[in-house]
């Protein structure tokens, strides 16, 4: 792993596991049964079969998680937006796109959710390539707000190219080990 303090994303490349790609399918699987069962909107934006791309978003989010050591969302309650993750202290919403995409849209629905950071990667079946991330403030701009050509819906158009790659003093892989409980209190 990267240097915490150093961390450049240049190049940050993450294989999943068979057995933590399958966990991401049937997650994906369990999200959209249960989604669908409670009538929430399926707002995804892209042309792809909907249930794929869930599977390459929980593919993203998992290599993001494991790249940082920290515990990816697995709940699978009725719901829309929010955060994957928490890294340091900051919520996070992992975006991914497929290789080979100079540029990326987020709708301007989800500046209502509380997220801190938006990390962006390429998912490629079990590869997951970490590209860098967003503050919220760097997505939710009027100068790059267009009509999406999805009815009804604008979104913010991004440039990977603009990606913040350090994430020295913003986001950094830091041990925030929770309280230590003492074996006695374990009972």
């Amino acid at each position: 792993m990267s240097d915490p303090e150093n961390l450049q994303l240049e190049s940050n490349k993450i294989i999943l596991k068979p057995s933590e790609y399958s966990l991401a399918v049937y997650l994906s699987s369990v999200r959209t049964y249960v989604n669908e069962y409670a009538k929430v909107a399926d707002k995804q934006m892209g042309y792809d079969d909907g249930f794929l791309i869930g599977v390459d978003g929980l593919v993203g989010e998992f290599g993001v998680c494991k790249h940082f050591n920290v515990c990816p969302d697995l709940s699978f309650e009725p719901r829309k937006g929010g955060a994957d993750c928490v890294i340091n202290g900051n919520r996070v919403d992992v975006k991914s796109t497929k290789p080979g995409k100079n540029k990326v849209f987020v709708p301007e629905w989800k500046a209502k959710d509380k997220i801190d950071r938006y990390i962006f990667c390429t998912v490629n079946f079990r590869t997951i390539e970490i590209l860098g991330w967003f503050l919220h403030q760097d997505i939710f701009r009027e100068d790059n707000l267009e009509e999406s050509p999805m009815k009804g819906v604008n979104h913010h158009a991004l440039l990977l190219s603009n990606l913040r790659k350090n994430f020295k003093g913003e986001i950094k892989n830091e041990e925030k080990s929770n309280q230590e409980i003492p074996v006695d209190d374990l009972s």
